[in-house]
């Protein structure tokens, strides 16, 4: 390869450097979108871990109050709702909620992601197991400009044991 790059360099027309610079620019583009896969990639990682944490939390704080409610025979439902994801998820990432949506500005006022309406949905029997399933929309730019709009649905499941003890604990 390193023969057929000296060939075309040396071109007494000057018309070698043209598929260099084209070699060049396709492996510049090429790096520089293999990057931006890896940013992305990284971001959904870091909702996901800030979506179970916030689930953990939630579920942790009122535990007493869930674990009494499926005890009396309830399905605990009134409390699994009254949890507010959405609104710790904020308080948590620092992020802002319009509507039923949630999105997380940058330092210099670009969207960098927008998650639907979270729902979260349980089943209660010996064991408690949590669901949080959302939609996030990440908006893939090239300099300024908007390119696509990815959209990937998250679900984060949490379970907790010994439902039948007065504790829970996160698993």
């Amino acid at each position: 390869m390193g023969s057929v790059m000296k060939k075309k360099i040396i071109n007494n027309n000057g018309t070698g450097y043209i598929s260099t610079a084209v070699y060049i620019l396709f492996v510049g583009v090429l790096f520089a979108a293999v990057l931006g896969l890896a940013e992305t990639v990284t971001m959904l990682r870091g909702i996901k871990e800030d979506s179970k944490t916030v689930l953990d939390c939630c579920v942790l704080e009122n535990a007493k109050i869930i674990y009494s409610s499926i005890k009396q025979g309830h399905s605990g439902t009134d409390e699994i709702q009254g949890l507010n994801f959405s609104d710790r998820f904020v308080e948590m990432t620092g992020c802002t909620k319009k509507g039923s949506e949630i999105s997380c500005v940058g330092s210099q006022g670009e969207v960098l992601f927008v998650i639907s309406d979270p729902e979260v949905s349980f089943e209660a029997e010996g064991v408690l197991r949590l669901k949080v399933s959302f939609e996030v929309t990440i908006p893939l730019k090239i300099g300024d400009f908007d390119v696509l709009e990815l959209k990937v649905p998250v679900s984060v499941k949490s379970r907790y044991i010994n439902i039948v003890s007065e504790q829970a604990i996160p698993q």
